[in-house]
């Protein structure tokens, strides 16, 4: 193992955390991460930090709303007929991300991988959404339109923002919170449901990476590696989490989309200045 895998590592591991859960996407940041520091140059080990570094993240939601979990787990058990509603919305809103991917995932990532043009693009898209997301939420609230529920139409749309969020650049947070905000749902309700329903694509995305570590069981100093990245992506993803609560909730959220159009703007330029 390399001394370069480790500053990867840990890179990627707090870049992970913090933008899997922020409006500003993860996959773009990871792709620059992958850009400047060279992943391909790396060993092995390296190569299979995205599984760890999402067990990591997937493990900050499930500590953020345990509560949350365990009531849908014991409601279930009960026949709780809104444990089982919640659960159907969750499942419903996974479904169009789950097709996208089939149908489409692969050629998404070969045709977006290392093009920082494509990805500022999107980034920018982020940014009109984020604002879109916030104006619908103001102009709904001003008409007394919002309610503290997530309906099976809001969850469907929250779900197809999720499957545009296989583009890199395009935020899964933010895409899914500003529809959610847009289709009428209260503030606390959109994050936590649009915090919820990540859970079972980035789960998926687990399992799926997963079978690289069945194949290819770590030696002790690749688990030592992959522990840090598991703890850091866990710890940062907590945090990211909880301040996307706190910024949406206080209504300045849709601020990352300047962030988003200035990064955006910089990929772009770097891109037509390289080429």
């Amino acid at each position: 193992m390399h001394g370069q895998d480790w500053l990867y590592a840990i890179v990627y591991g707090c870049v992970q955390g913090i933008t899997e859960f922020l409006p500003v996407s993860s996959s773009a940041h990871l792709e620059i991460v992958d850009t400047l520091l060279g992943r391909q140059s790396f060993t092995e080990d390296a190569l299979l930090l995205p599984v760890i570094a999402h067990a990591g993240t997937l493990t900050s939601l499930l500590m953020l709303y345990w509560r949350e979990w365990w009531g849908l787990a014991t409601g279930i058990w009960r026949r709780d007929r809104r444990a089982w509603q919640t659960t159907g919305l969750l499942l419903l809103s996974a479904i169009p991300a789950a097709v996208a991917y089939v149908l489409w995932g692969d050629l998404i990532e070969a045709a977006f991988q290392g093009r920082l043009t494509w990805i500022g693009v999107c980034l920018l898209l982020t940014g009109v959404i984020l604002v879109g997301g916030e104006s619908l939420a103001r102009w709904r609230l001003r008409q007394l339109r919002v309610s503290d529920t997530v309906s099976g139409v809001a969850a469907l749309g929250a779900g197809l923002g999720q499957a545009l969020a296989l583009f890199p650049g395009i935020s899964r947070a933010g895409t899914t919170i500003a529809i959610l905000l847009g289709m009428g749902v209260a503030r606390r309700q959109a994050v936590q449901f649009a915090l919820m329903m990540a859970v079972i694509p980035i789960g998926g995305a687990l399992l799926l990476e997963g079978v690289q570590l069945i194949r290819q069981p770590p030696d002790s100093g690749a688990a030592t590696l992959y522990f840090t990245v598991y703890v850091v992506s866990a710890a940062t993803g907590w945090l990211a989490a909880r301040l996307l609560q706190y910024v949406v909730v206080h209504r300045f959220w849709h601020y990352f989309a300047l962030y988003c159009a200035v990064l955006g703007g910089i990929l772009i330029g770097w891109s037509l200045l390289t080429t």
